[in-house]
């Protein structure tokens, strides 16, 4: 909330620049899909107003470490993500909550929940798996590889949409907590519970089948599995009675129990989620297979949703990833605010100006931004987004044309900017910086939409999409290159900005080892030995066949969109 000055109504022509600044804010989103809206909220607008005051006026360092509200698009209401929050100490001290946040990146049980994921994409090992150990890239060309030409990438201001959206299908989806047992989790049950044990224990395979098949008849059975998992009615679709899927999700989080017994509840899939949810055409329909002996399987659209995520959670497939971790429990902070690990400083504000314009204003593309340092933001795809930008001296100050307001970089805005003690702009050589090239800066205010996750939904039909809203502001360096101004460097205004940004490449499949050796599928048909055989390897694996994938999403989607190539 803004001081009490302000609510009271006092000194309000101290503030009517703050208020001029929101007034327009996210006006262009006509004729846009709803969920993508970036139209600010009044209290979105108060909540900005209360963030440039601070970050401009008091000068207050605090500000940089403050968390970023989210906001439901549908209903502009606030998303707090308690679930996600929990684990994080509680604290009123901004300072101390930036400090517990990035702690929770390093932690054990973090880094190996997330080493599968490392060691395919970075090669590291997963005895001893640490952010330090991949290679930082901050370019944004590596970003937009396969989507954008060298030659094509623009770094003139000019010409970066100050607005746009993706032009695909999404779909919002379960994260599939480990603590539940992954896709091994009966959601139609709604029970939640507590411990680790307690989940993976509610149901016991291959034991619940053996004793189905004794007494009932196929009929009757199939009635019995309407409310089984997305693992159990895998494993019973390629014909394997041993659950081979079933039992390795539920042995995911073996390893990451702590002493309460649970496992942290962030911990899940929304690896495989975030890229399946807006690059696999969108389960819709509830499908009808054969399965073991013949047996009648219905899917519903969150089974389905399941196994795109699961695959993409394992399977192998070409991605870009620009951004850095931060690797450090109590990153240390200049007086201003600032982080002074430059590992820990993310995405340069440059390269995520110019990931937004190439590949999401110019390529209707999304990519997906991890804002984990904030913690209420895992990996999440970006929908849309609307620039506005600022004078970084006279806030005020806002046009969609940078031109008008910008500044020069010189003793006049040297003397008013926080990031000079120490200096930190420019370019850096070991612990020292040089802004000789900075010849302007010019604030931006980011709105952005992403999609947001939702807990699995027993439905023939799927809930309704969630998208999410949050702004973010920072300022860019602009260099001279070939007689223009271009976007070489910058600062952010929060210290809970993203930390990396990444994408799969053009025409990306999903596949593993497996699938080249996989037969011919057809899923009205009772599946062969050599399916079963093949799937069975695959799923000790945690990875669902792709041709058995594309069949169920092709058919609950009705496009032919989604193929395997062996």
């Amino acid at each position: 909330m803004l001081d009490s000055t302000l609510r009271m109504g006092k000194k309000i022509s101290k503030y009517k620049w703050l208020l001029a600044l929101t007034l327009t804010i996210g006006n262009a989103t006509e004729g846009k899909n709803p969920l993508l809206s970036t139209h600010l909220s009044p209290v979105e607008q108060e909540s900005i107003q209360q963030q440039l005051h601070q970050f401009y006026v008091k000068g207050d360092s605090s500000v940089m470490n403050r968390r970023l509200p989210k906001f439901d698009v549908a209903s502009d209401s606030v998303k707090t993500r308690a679930s996600l929050l929990a684990s994080i100490p509680s604290s009123h001290n901004p300072n101390e909550f930036l400090q517990n946040a990035a702690g929770i990146k390093i932690t054990p049980d973090y880094l190996k929940s997330r080493c599968q994921w490392l060691k395919k994409r970075f090669h590291v090992s997963c005895d001893s798996a640490t952010w330090s150990s991949i290679e930082p890239s901050d370019r944004v060309e590596n970003l937009l590889e396969t989507w954008v030409t060298t030659d094509e990438v623009i770094y003139d201001l000019d010409k970066i949409p100050t607005e746009g959206n993706i032009r695909g299908d999404f779909w919002s989806g379960d994260y599939w907590r480990l603590n539940w047992g992954v896709t091994s989790y009966r959601y139609s049950s709604g029970k939640k519970d507590k411990t680790y044990h307690s989940s993976i224990k509610s149901y016991s395979q291959p034991d619940e089948w053996i004793d189905l098949e004794q007494e009932l008849s196929l009929s009757k059975i199939s009635k019995e599995i309407l409310t089984w998992s997305p693992s159990e009615k895998y494993d019973l679709l390629v014909g394997d009675s041993s659950f081979q899927l079933t039992l390795e999700q539920k042995s995911e989080g073996a390893n990451l129990v702590n002493s309460k017994g649970e496992v942290a509840d962030w911990f899940g899939i929304c690896d495989g989620w975030a890229p399946a949810s807006v690059f696999v055409p969108p389960p819709v329909k509830p499908v009808k297979t054969s399965g073991f002996m013949g047996l009648k399987i219905t899917w519903y659209p969150d089974d389905i949703r399941a196994l795109a995520s699961l695959a993409w959670t394992n399977g192998d497939y070409s991605y870009n990833l620009v951004g850095r971790r931060c690797d450090t429990k109590n990153p240390k902070q200049y007086k201003n605010g600032r982080i002074s690990e430059v590992e820990c400083a993310d995405t340069n504000p440059a390269t995520f100006h110019l990931a937004l314009g190439n590949l999401i204003g110019k390529q209707g593309i999304p990519f997906i931004m991890d804002a984990r340092f904030d913690a209420e933001v895992w990996n999440q795809p970006v929908l849309s987004y609307e620039l506005n930008y600022f004078n970084p001296l006279y806030p005020r100050k806002r046009s969609k044309d940078w031109r008008e307001v910008m500044v020069s970089y010189d003793d006049k805005f040297k003397k008013k900017d926080r990031f000079q003690r120490p200096l930190t702009r420019g370019y850096r050589v070991e612990n020292k910086y040089f802004d000789g090239g900075v010849k302007s800066i010019v604030g931006v205010q980011a709105t952005l939409v992403y999609l947001a996750e939702y807990e699995a939904n027993f439905n023939l039909q799927p809930a309704s999409n969630i998208t999410e809203r949050v702004t973010y502001t920072y300022d860019l360096e602009l260099h001279e290159k070939n007689g223009e101004l271009i976007p070489m460097g910058g600062e952010w205004h929060n210290n809970t900005h993203p930390d990396f940004l990444w994408t799969p490449q053009r025409d990306a499949v999903v596949m593993a080892k497996w699938d080249a050796e996989t037969p011919e599928v057809d899923l009205s048909e009772i599946p062969s030995s050599e399916l079963t055989s093949i799937a069975k390897k695959a799923s000790k694996n945690a990875y669902p066949l792709c041709s058995v994938l594309e069949q169920l999403i092709q058919s609950s989607s009705g496009k032919a969109t989604y193929h395997c190539v062996k």
